[in-house]
């Protein structure tokens, strides 16, 4: 790991990228001690790396029925319901920022670089992206990441990215319609979205204008 990071720390001098071992996440998360390694194997089977396209899948079969499914669900879940799903692709920017009601664990199954930011550090709506961190998540890291901190697709150390998402069922699921007006950040079922005010394509499908400020970039290896 120490290799990788300091690889990107050299490549991207614009902004600090710590390890999820640092006392810095203890503010976003924490990281797990656990290992899914068929988890993982699956995943990456079912969308390497370096595939090109990218997306979100948020419950995938062969995740769900995996053996170490109901370890995951009878230990960090607490024996409760998630739905296991994956997300992987090509990305190097900050581009927007979401958050949910509940906690999010994240499954590296390649390195990844987070960006994050506290939902706390929003004012009147906006969020300066000065405020928002970097972290490194080495392949086969759990990290766990609270309510309150905002994330959105990792981006890539090299090549692509690749990484299992769980959530409690139900989230991501496209909204119900119903009278009156909602929070325009909320985007589908325990999804707030806003995106990065240089980011069109975001803004364009919806989301609040909400991020000022850089749009960080994570310049991956080569």
């Amino acid at each position: 790991m120490a290799g990788l990071l300091e690889e990107l720390r050299r490549l991207n001098p614009h902004i600090a990228i710590d390890p999820v071992e640092s006392r810095k996440f203890a503010r976003y998360g924490m990281l797990h001690k656990a290992a899914f390694p068929g988890l993982v194997k699956t995943s990456l089977e079912a969308f390497p790396v370096s595939a090109p396209g990218g997306g979100y899948i948020r419950s995938l079969d062969a995740l769900e029925i995996h053996p170490e499914a109901a370890v995951l669900r009878n230990g960090i879940l607490g024996q409760m319901d998630g739905e296991i799903g994956v997300c992987w692709g090509h990305n190097h920017y900050l581009n927007g920022l979401e958050w949910h009601n509940c906690t999010e664990v994240t499954i590296a199954a390649s390195p990844l670089v987070v960006l994050l930011g506290d939902l706390r550090d929003m004012e009147n709506g906006r969020f300066d992206s000065h405020k928002a961190e970097a972290f490194f998540v080495d392949s086969g890291q759990v990290i766990e990441i609270y309510s309150t901190t905002m994330h959105l697709a990792p981006c890539e150390v090299r090549e692509g990215f690749n990484c299992l998402v769980v959530l409690p069922r139900g989230t991501n699921y496209p909204l119900e319609a119903v009278p009156g007006k909602h929070d325009p950040a909320l985007h589908s079922r325990n999804k707030w979205l806003v995106a990065h005010e240089e980011n069109k394509e975001m803004v364009e499908g919806g989301s609040p204008p909400a991020i000022y400020g850089p749009n960080w970039e994570i310049k991956p290896l080569q």
